[in-house]
């Protein structure tokens, strides 16, 4: 489960051209059946296995097609698999049991 406060908090931390792209972006990554957070950046993803792992920090490509993977570089997010990612991703749970998304259902305004 990813928040689903997820397009509204792009929309509000990055304004609503970049925000949208990202919230696009975002959404097919979790469609392969990832969790997936805003991160401190407008050009950066947090991706899960689930909601209840630990996550990590990718970069979207300028263009918001692309993510940057470690000794890969730029793969389109409409090519990317289920093992193009999970090899990259931390497989130890959340520390005191937040969820990887949580960022995005505590947003306040």
């Amino acid at each position: 489960m990813t928040s689903e406060k997820l397009e509204a908090n792009c929309v509000k931390r990055f304004g609503k051209d970049v925000g949208r792209k990202m919230y696009f972006a975002m959404r097919i990554i979790k469609n392969i059946d990832f969790c997936v957070a805003t991160s401190w950046e407008p050009n950066q993803i947090s991706i899960a296995r689930s909601c209840s792992h630990r996550g990590r920090v990718f970069e979207f490509s300028e263009d918001y097609n692309g993510l940057f993977l470690p000794d890969i570089g730029i793969i389109k997010i409409k090519d990317l698999g289920h093992t193009d990612l999970s090899l990259y991703l931390p497989k130890s749970p959340q520390i005191r049991g937040h969820r990887n998304c949580s960022i995005d259902d505590n947003l306040r305004g």
